[in-house]
C-alpha cells in the first residue's frame, strides 16, 4: 500500500479505492495523456496542443525508456471526470503500448474536412 504522503497527494488521507491493496509504480504524465473513459487515456490534440510531433515523440521516448513492466498505474493531470471518481488508470504499460503514435501523427497531418 502507498505511503501516507502518496495517499495524501492522490486525494486525501484515506486510501483511494484504486490504490487499496495494490502494488506497483505510478507514472504521473501531466497532460501528456488525458483520461478518455474509465480505464483509458490518450493524447488529445486540441487547438492548445501545439508541438504535436514533440508530444508524440515524448510518448515514444517514455515507452522506450521505461522498464518492460512499468508503469503499473498512470496518473494524469487532466480530465479526471472521465475516470468517474478514480484517480489512477490501471495497466499503464499496456495503455502506452497500445497507442498508435503513427496513426495519431498521420491524422494530424491530413487535412480536416470539418475546418
Amino acid at each position: 500500500m502507498p505511503q501516507p504522503a502518496m495517499r495524501a497527494a492522490l486525494g486525501g488521507g484515506q486510501p483511494d479505492d484504486d490504490l487499496a491493496g495494490q502494488q506497483g509504480d505510478i507514472l504521473f504524465c501531466g497532460r501528456l495523456l488525458s483520461p478518455t473513459a474509465p480505464g483509458l487515456a490518450a493524447p488529445l490534440r486540441t487547438a492548445r496542443s501545439f508541438h504535436w510531433g514533440r508530444w508524440l515523440g515524448s510518448l515514444d521516448a517514455l515507452r522506450r525508456r521505461l522498464p518492460p513492466d512499468s508503469p503499473c498505474w498512470i496518473a494524469s493531470g487532466a480530465g479526471l471526470g472521465a475516470l468517474r471518481g478514480g484517480k489512477l488508470i490501471k495497466g499503464g504499460r499496456a495503455l502506452l503500448e497500445e497507442l498508435d503514435l503513427e496513426a495519431l501523427a498521420a491524422a494530424a497531418a491530413s487535412p480536416n474536412p470539418a475546418s
